[in-house]
């Protein structure tokens, strides 16, 4: 039951009304007898609704005065100023709110222990970094001359990399292993992206696929060189001629066997839902007649979430291979594959929801 102040008056100590200036919603509240509850929670304010509990009476006219909520409401909200809510009812709203806000609404206790975690991880992966990156640079001319496409040793050095690093973390089991292609064999992996632990989790797959990222993360020390050494495609995602240079180093890398992974949401999706595909992916599997392999990801936005990347929250993850989609050059609908793929990612996910 929200209040705005304008309709306290109207109310006369006795109900709680809606409205800015005691207007009709104000009228009727005003015969209402002086009771509140736990379900005052509003989806206006985006909470879930309570389970009904027990009415009582506010105590001592605390729900006169009431007890202020940030926020911006409706008609009533934006007139009358900030809505108002018995004291009696607060703590059922703190309650719901918490449940409703689920790993936004961690404790202390469990947000340190995800902070320290990640901190662990991060001196982890840190620690690896240094002496492979060195292996790495020393052997890349050799990788040049005689494996300039596949870089497969380069690509050894990041799957030991990731999977040491997220082993020592949390737990990457991988299902469908017959579904994934040969190590030589081209293929348009998707899948969908939840978080910054999606690359590393996708190197228990140990295939040696390229993947497309914006070029500043080339440039970060260490991370973004061993990208580039290994090979994987840059793309300026505003630039046209870089969009062009993209696709035709992803078509050149498929007709050389090398595999590519492309994650069609396009960016990584903050709250988990699974966002519309867009149809590059496709279209370059269905031109080059290569089989789209999807990937469902599942687990690696709970424990680093996006937005909250200085946690990491205890769990494990599956990288779920479904079977290939074959595609035939120049005769595939790429909209037909499009949907067949999320689809099948979607199936993989165990708290999926549509955009």
């Amino acid at each position: 039951m929200l209040v705005s102040s304008g309709s306290l008056v109207g109310a006369r100590a006795r109900g709680v009304g809606v409205g800015a200036r005691g207007g009709a919603a104000g009228r009727r509240g005003s015969s209402a007898r002086r009771e509140c509850t736990s379900r005052c929670v509003s989806s206006l304010w985006g909470y879930r609704a309570a389970e009904p509990r027990e009415s009582r009476p506010c105590e001592g006219g605390e729900g006169l005065r009431g007890q202020r909520l940030g926020g911006s409401g409706d008609g009533a909200g934006r007139r009358g100023g900030a809505p108002w809510v018995c004291r009696a009812a607060a703590g059922g709203l703190a309650a719901s709110s918490e449940g409703a806000h689920g790993e936004g609404g961690q404790s202390v206790v469990s947000s340190a222990f995800a902070l320290a975690r990640c901190l662990w991880f991060c001196l982890v992966t840190f620690s690896l970094s240094v002496p492979l990156f060195v292996s790495m640079l020393l052997m890349s001319p050799a990788v040049f001359l005689f494996d300039r496409d596949r870089r497969a040793a380069q690509h050894f050095v990041n799957n030991l990399w990731a999977i040491v690093s997220t082993s020592l973390c949390y737990r990457t089991r991988v299902e469908g292993w017959e579904n994934v292609p040969g190590k030589t064999e081209a293929a348009v992996f998707v899948a969908n992206h939840q978080s910054n632990l999606d690359i590393y989790s996708l190197f228990h797959l140990r295939r040696p696929f390229k993947f497309i990222s914006k070029v500043s993360v080339f440039f970060v020390p260490i991370v973004g060189w061993s990208m580039f050494l290994t090979g994987h495609v840059m793309l300026k995602r505003t630039d046209r001629k870089s969009q062009i240079a993209m696709l035709n180093q992803c078509r050149a890398l498929l007709r050389a066997g090398v595999p590519i992974l492309i994650f069609p949401e396009g960016t990584r999706s903050p709250t988990r839902d699974l966002a519309e595909f867009k149809q590059g992916a496709f279209k370059l599997a269905c031109e080059e007649g290569v089989p789209i392999v999807p990937i469902s990801l599942d687990g690696t936005g709970k424990i680093m979430p996006t937005g909250r990347e200085w946690l990491m929250n205890s769990g494990s993850v599956t990288v779920k291979v479904h079977p290939p989609i074959p595609t035939e050059k120049g005769s595939t609908d790429p909209k037909a594959v499009a949907a067949l793929a999320r689809e099948a990612i979607a199936s993989g996910l165990t708290d999926y929801r549509s955009l």
